[in-house]
Parts: structure tokens; C-alpha cells; sequence
């Protein structure tokens, strides 16, 4: 949501100017619709041409036309198009529809459709926003227009010029209020959500009009606030486009914005008046925390592949003395306060009380620079400042302390609570895009994607991975339309030392019209290595060799089993194959239960234990079948079991009641799974008597 660009210019003729890619690549494939048919005519580039469709609720005030030849962009996106390679000779027709809602005190709203004037492709495009701009930005119209792609999008009446600029992606101050502690709601439901609504029909009807033929295909493609605007279009908008792809969404917009500032509140009330920590001190804390982590995947390559397994604690680096280019010294330690601020950017949002309220961001995530959670200024006497991420601060500012002289920074922890509850309360309808009924989408026909950084700076990504898990609550086979993919190492957009998925929106391409559902997504890394992107639940792991080499990389998925024998770790590994069975490796399993106590252990009152070698069996074989019927949705149970190994602590008395219970499983013994039993020494309990490691093939669910 939250790149922050310079000002742009649109020139009429010709118009050249280095501009950077829109959020992901577009690939030559694009170009495969009857492009010879679908030619445009800048003769016919003029407002007396453009006829608008009546739109439910709208008034067209004006429409604009102006041909535009000879355009120059140069994509800079990672994993795109080579750096510094010009693209040339873009012509098209700009057409700028400006429209109100009548009976709505609001500027008007510009929707401006951008018509290749060769090389149409027949298909159309929406490009989203970024913070509190919700398009219309050049870049990221003509690098998808110069493929082919007509493209669409808006102003939604909250950008003062056509083309958004730096300060209006960071700064709603111009019309957040109608006055002091009086929200501009008009401007906040355009933005939020009907202006999207519009601008689509809009499209649809511009490029009918000037094309004489519809599109065959509607896309959308965004990232950040783009990203929520696509999920926005599925809830909201269901029939505006064939296939959405929004990356790193800010589906909670209500709940996790007012958040990106609670870490620096909380720095303030450490510091208390005293030294505010130097960028340098939470770079050294990352960069402890990456060192500590990164071979826990077997890859030392800069990054995490499952960030949840990081559990490097700051305090751990508290007092070390550290390099400091930003203080006249040159260098510094580790302050408390540095450790304690990045402690809670790592835990997310508690309240006063410690209850929990929203994520945190992972321990290799960048805090610090512009736009993070914990940056802070020093001016070169080596006085340090808090500099909290500006959209987060502009929006606690106007929409939840309503008055555009208000400080966040003088709230207190209480008072800060209160102001995130007044923002859930107040403006999810307006905002956010939780809602985990895309039935209406599905019925449709349509195809939803996103991708999200796990270490997203600005948007936390489990907010994203929480709301997926929803969907497919209400809807298990939500995959059908709706796929997620987690992308370690990358940060809001792009970024960091992970696999960007630079080819995202043709693998959204492909599943719209060649119903090739992706599967795996794929990207390659800072230094170039090409790493497969993984399908939710799933997680990319190494499975050995050269690491340069995609083929040493698989996409599997833990499961932790939320029943009877739930555990804080992964139950076991599943993993994927292009065929329908897929071998699952499960964790050592004993009779352990979900409160911790064993079963086939009693205690009599005198502190006597008694140990059953039967029950801990019959336990143990209970909570595989449990683990087994959860990674199958309920579809298998012990019958998949193809190989067991059992550890006795006493082979020799304890085999014969193990094996009743064995028989009692599998009374056919043709049907029963390979089997070896080891004696061992002891197991992690001394109450325990039994251990089972099973292997089981499972079909896709």
C-alpha cells in the first residue's frame, strides 16, 4: 500500500518519461487474442466518440479524450522484464470519465481508461492503489497497456490530480474530515469500496464503445491497498472481472493499520523522554535474528522459509556494543529499549491488559527505514526521533481522532486501545474486506489469487493467512476459485532476498482461460535463484543438493493437529506429488493427549504409578489416526498406514501387549502396515513406554 513515488506528468504528445512496472510482470502470452482484429483508431480518440452505458447511481459529468503517441516506460519490478529496457512507440487513446453520486457532497470521482491504439489484446485490466490513493497511477497503466492490455482505474474522487502523486498515497489530510471530529464519509465509501464498482462498468463500457466489441477477458491487479481492492471486488463486485490478483491485501485495514503505529507508541513509553533508539540498533537486532535462523531451513541464503520457526529472542543481544553510522560516535549498544520495541513489533498488537489483537511481523522482517514499524530519524548531533509509518499515523490522526492538528504519538497504551476498538467498530464496513463468503464470486465463475511477503514491512502476513483460513471454513473446497500462496523473503510488494513471483498474474491468466489451476507459483531470488512459490497450506523445503537448483526444493505441508493430540509442532510432513497419492511422514507419536498427560498412566493416591503397555498402544494408534484424519479432511484414518516403526523402553516384556492391540487394529494381517520394532534406552518421558513413527499414503483430498 505503501510505496511512496514521485509526481508524475502526462504529456500529451509524445509523451516519454521513466516509469516503473505495475505490481507484477506481464509476459508475451498476453498478446494471444485476434490482435489484428481489435485495432483502435485515434481518429475516434475524441470525447464525441465515447458513449458511457447508464451505471446504477451515477452521474457522468464530463469525458475527455486524448491520443497519446510514441510513450516510453522503463519496468524496474524485480523478475520482469530485464532493468533499463526501454519499452517504446505506446500509443493509445487516454479517456478520463469524471463522475458523481448524486444526492453525495463529493469531489468528482475520474476513472481513466487507457486504449491501446494497435495491438489490443481483448482484454481489460484494473490497476489498484497504493495507501490512500486508489489509482490511477502511470507506471502502472502502461507497462500492462504496451502488452497489449486496455486498462482501467480511478481516482475514487480522494486524488486531486488524474495521476497520483508521493503525498496523497501517505496524506488523506485534504479530505479526510468535513470538519474537526466529523469524518468525510462520502469520500472514505468511494475510496473504500463504490468507486471500484464504478470505474469497472466504466471500463467495460469504454472499451465496448471504442473497440466495438466487448473484452473476452477482465482482469484485475493490484497489491496492497490494490490487494484489498481486488478481495473487495470479489465481496462486493462479484461480476466486474474474471480473475482478481491482489498481493500482500490489506484485507484488515481496520484492525492491522491503527496497529502499525503501536510499536512505536510503545518505544516512546519505554524511552520515556530519554535516548530514542538509532536505526542502527534495530538493524543489528534483524540481523542477529537472521543469523540465528537462517540455516534452520538447511539453507543459508538470507532468508527464512517458515518464518514461524524463528524463536530468537532480542533480549539476547541487549548491551552489545555495535557499528552506528548514524551517531557522530560511529557506534553504539544495544539499548533496552531497542530490544524491548522490537520484541513487540515481533508480537503484534496487546492490549494494556496483554490480550492479544492483531500479528506481528516475523524477526527477519526490516523495522526500520521509512515506512516500518520501529523507524526513528537522527539529526547529525546524534538526537534520535520516533518517525511512525506515515499512512498508519494519518489514519489514527483523521479517521480515529478526528482532527488533522491531533498527535498518535502523545496516546497512551489505554488510550490507544480504545481508538483501535473505535476503529473496528467504525470503519470495517467502509474498509475492510473480511468477509469469508465469496459465494456469490464462486458462482461467478471467477478466479481469486494472492501472494503475501512473509516478511511484508507494513502488512502483517498473518492477518492474510487468518482470513484464508476462514474461507475455507465456510467453504473447504474454496480452492477451487480461491488460492493463497506465502512467499518467504519478500517484503511489502517486493523486496528482500526471497523468490519474488514475478510470473504471478500469468499463472492467474492460465486458470482463467486454459483452467489451469496453479498449483505452484515461481520466483527467483535477489541473487537469482529460481525457488518454487507453494500453495497454502504447503511450505517450500530443502530437500538437499545444490541449492541453486530448483529441483533440490519441494513443496510440502505440516500438519498440526487440533484434536485430541494437538501439539505445539508439526504432526508430520506430507509430501506433494504430481500424482493422486501423496506419501505423509508423521512425527513420533505416543499416547500423549492434548492437556499434556499421558494416556495409560495412573497415579493411585499414595503417588504409586501404574504403567499399561495396552493403553499407551491403543492411545498412541488413536492419535495417528486423529493426525491422519486431519490431513484428509476426515477421508482417512490407520487404513492408509504403510509402515510403522515401534520403540519399546522393554522389548522383551512389553512386546506381547503391544502386539494384541496391534492385532486388534489390523485383525487381517494382509492388511496390515510393515512393521519394526526397536528397543531403546528411554523415551522423552519416563512414564512412557511406547513410541510409534508411522508412514501413511493419503490421496488428494
Amino acid at each position: 500500500m505503501f510505496s511512496f513515488l514521485a509526481p508524475l506528468l502526462l504529456l500529451t504528445s509524445p509523451a516519454v518519461g521513466a516509469l516503473s512496472i505495475a505490481p507484477d510482470s506481464f509476459i508475451l502470452e498476453a498478446r494471444s487474442c485476434s490482435q489484428s482484429e481489435a485495432q483502435g483508431n485515434a481518429s475516434t480518440c475524441y470525447p464525441e466518440y465515447i458513449k458511457i452505458n447508464p451505471i446504477s447511481g451515477l452521474q457522468i459529468i464530463s469525458i475527455e479524450a486524448i491520443a497519446i503517441f510514441n510513450a516510453t516506460t522503463t519496468p524496474n519490478f524485480p523478475n520482469s522484464f530485464p532493468a533499463s529496457a526501454n519499452i517504446t512507440g505506446i500509443n493509445y487513446c487516454n479517456v478520463t470519465v469524471t463522475s458523481r453520486h448524486p444526492g453525495y457532497q463529493e469531489a468528482g470521482i475520474k476513472t481513466s481508461v487507457y486504449l491501446p491504439l494497435n495491438n489490443w489484446n481483448e482484454r481489460m485490466m484494473g490497476i489498484g492503489g497504493s495507501g490512500f490513493s486508489a489509482g490511477n497511477q502511470l507506471d502502472r497503466v502502461l507497462t500492462p497497456l504496451s502488452q497489449g492490455f486496455a486498462t482501467v482505474s480511478t481516482s475514487a474522487g480522494v486524488s486531486r490530480n488524474t495521476m497520483q502523486d508521493s503525498a496523497e498515497v501517505a496524506n488523506s489530510d485534504f479530505w479526510a474530515l468535513r470538519s474537526t471530529g466529523n469524518v468525510n464519509v462520502e469520500a472514505l465509501s468511494d475510496f473504500g469500496y463504490r468507486a471500484l464498482g464504478d470505474a469497472a462498468e466504466i471500463g467495460k463500457s469504454v472499451i465496448e464503445n471504442f473497440y466495438k466489441k466487448p473484452a473476452k477477458f477482465r482482469y484485475w491487479n493490484g497489491c496492497s491497498t490494490g490487494g484489498r481492492q481486488a478481495l473487495m471486488l470479489a465481496q462486493r463486485y462479484p461480476k466486474a472481472y474474471h480473475g482478481l490478483l491482489g498481493s500482500c491485501p490489506a484485507i484488515n485495514w481496520a484492525r492491522f493499520l491503527s496497529a502499525d503505529i503501536f510499536p512505536q507508541i510503545i518505544m516512546k513509553n519505554i524511552t520515556n523522554g530519554g535516548r530514542v533508539p538509532a536505526p542502527c540498533e534495530f538493524r543489528a537486532i534483524t540481523a542477529a535474528a537472521l543469523e540465528a535462523c537462517d540455516s534452520l531451513d538447511g539453507v543459508k541464503d538470507g532468508y527464512v522459509m517458515d518464518p514461524s520457526k524463528c524463536e530468537f529472542k532480542a533480549a539476547t543481544v541487549l548491551g552489545k556494543k555495535i557499528a552506528c553510522p548514524e551517531l557522530p560516535s560511529g557506534n553504539t549498544t544495544i539499548s533496552e529499549a531497542a530490544v524491548k520495541a522490537a520484541e513487540v513489533a515481533w508480537a503484534g498488537y496487546h492490549t494494556v491488559d496483554g490480550t492479544w489483537r492483531y500479528y506481528g511481523v516475523s524477526h527477519t522482517t526490516n523495522i526500520t527505514t521509512g515506512g516500518t514499524l520501529l523507524d526513528t530519524k537522527c539529526d547529525n548531533t546524534g538526537n534520535c526521533t520516533f518517525s511512525p509509518f506515515p499512512i498508519a499515523a494519518n489514519w489514527v490522526k483523521n479517521f480515529l481522532m478526528k482532527d488533522l492538528q491531533a498527535d498518535p504519538m502523545s496516546l497512551t497504551h489505554s488510550q490507544f486501545d480504545r481508538l483501535w476498538q473505535l476503529s473496528v467498530q467504525e470503519w470495517s464496513s467502509f474498509m475492510s474486506t473480511d468477509d469469508p463468503g465469496l459465494d456469490a464470486f464462486r458462482d461467478t465463475g471467477g478466479k481469486l489469487m494472492t501472494w503475501h511477503g512473509l516478511d511484508d514491512i507494513q502488512i502483517q502476513a498473518g492477518g492474510t493467512e487468518e482470513y484464508y483460513k476462514r474461507v475455507l471454513a465456510v467453504d473447504p473446497k474454496a480452492a477451487d476459485y480461491f488460492r493463497f500462496f506465502q512467499v518467504p523473503g519478500v517484503g511489502h510488494c517486493s523486496g528482500g532476498f526471497g523468490a519474488y513471483p514475478g510470473t504471478s498474474f500469468q499463472s492467474l491468466m492460465d486458470w482463467v482461460e486454459r483452467g489451469i489451476a496453479p498449483e505452484t507459483l515461481y520466483g527467483k531470488t535477489s541473487g537469482g535463484a529460481e525457488r518454487p512459490i507453494c500453495l497454502y497450506p504447503k511450505k517450500v523445503s530443502y530437500l538437499g543438493g545444490r541449492t541453486d537448483n530448483i529441483n533440490s526444493f519441494q513443496c510440502v505441508y505440516a500438519v498440526i493437529l487440533a484434536g485430541a493430540s494437538s501439539a505445539p509442532y508439526p504432526q508430520g510432513r506430507l509430501i506433494a506429488s504430481t500424482a493422486k497419492t501423496h506419501t505423509f511422514f508423521i512425527s513420533g507419536v505416543t499416547s500423549r493427549r492434548s492437556d499434556g498427560s499421558l494416556g495409560g498412566v495412573q497415579t493411585a493416591s499414595d503417588g504409586t504409578v501404574t504403567l499399561s503397555i495396552e493403553e499407551q498402544t491403543s492411545a498412541a494408534l488413536e492419535n495417528i489416526d486423529a493426525i491422519i484424519k486431519q490431513a484428509t479432511k476426515g477421508k482417512g484414518g490407520l487404513e492408509n498406514v504403510i509402515d510403522v516403526t515401534v520403540f519399546l523402553t522393554n522389548l522383551g516384556a512389553d512386546y506381547a501387549g503391544m502386539n494384541r492391540i496391534w492385532i486388534k487394529a489390523w485383525p487381517n494381517r494382509e492388511g496390515a502396515p510393515a512393521r519394526t520394532c526397536v528397543g531403546v534406552k528411554e523415551l522423552p518421558s519416563p512414564n512412557l513406554l511406547v513410541e510409534l513413527k508411522a508412514t501413511a499414503l493419503i490421496e488428494d483430498n
